[in-house]
């Protein structure tokens, strides 16, 4: 009887209780964890403050949803999202003794991690006068997404292509600020070079997931006179 009553408690006020507040859902992998933007070929971690260990995320794929096993916090899920999809729906139930009560739903909106691009020091122009050209001192990564995440240029080519045809290749490896080498090379060029930096290498990592190194594009800037 005792049993019977207490169910019948948890079916009036806990939908009642869902309907006044919200539960906090956050994105511990972006930049803005209140976003509700989930990324493809990503583990999307998800985390629900509410310390009850009955809580659970559903979604009509759940091979989709695993709680996390990182840490102690009991309501930390990782979420993956598939290609085919543009908007996911998750729902976050409570295990009673007899059932589950729903007690909020969550949409997400699901994009593609578009492709870094390099950019040679902060110049976005493919021609330059050599004196911005020395004021530069490094490749640097532009990547429009919410994502937080880090990333290293593990090698780079820069190849300085003369007037006449001659050309000379320095190659940076561990880095992504230019040798010494390098800056004398790019000392030697003149109105009418051209400087080709290519075989860019990148490893990126994100919320614990590391990614393939891939090969970002080439860039080639025109020396001007002014």
């Amino acid at each position: 009887m005792k049993r019977t009553i207490l169910y019948f408690f948890l079916l009036i006020c806990l939908p009642a209780i869902s309907q006044e507040r919200e539960f906090d859902i956050k994105a511990e992998g972006l930049i803005n964890p209140n976003l509700r933007v989930l990324y493809i070929g990503f583990d999307n971690l998800l985390t629900i403050n509410y310390n009850d260990t009955t809580l659970f995320l559903y979604s009509e794929n759940t091979r989709r949803i695993r709680r996390s096993k990182l840490d102690t916090l009991p309501n930390r899920f990782i979420v993956r999202a598939e290609p085919a999809e543009e908007q996911i729906t998750l729902k976050l139930f409570k295990r009673t003794l007899q059932d589950s009560i729903l007690l909020d739903t969550f949409n997400f909106q699901v994009r593609r991690i578009i492709d870094p691009k390099a950019i040679f020091g902060n110049l976005v122009s493919d021609s330059a006068t050599l004196e911005a050209i020395l004021m530069q001192d490094r490749i640097n990564i532009y990547m429009p997404t919410f994502l937080k995440t880090e990333k290293f240029i593990t090698q780079f080519r820069m190849t300085a292509i003369k007037v006449d045809g001659t050309t000379q290749s320095i190659t940076a490896r561990g880095r992504s600020t230019f040798t010494k080498e390098q800056r004398q090379l790019l000392s030697m060029l003149k109105p009418g070079d051209k400087l080709l930096i290519d075989n860019i290498t990148l490893r990126m990592a994100a919320s614990g997931t590391i990614f393939s190194p891939r090969r970002l594009n080439s860039i080639i800037i025109n020396v001007k006179l002014r």
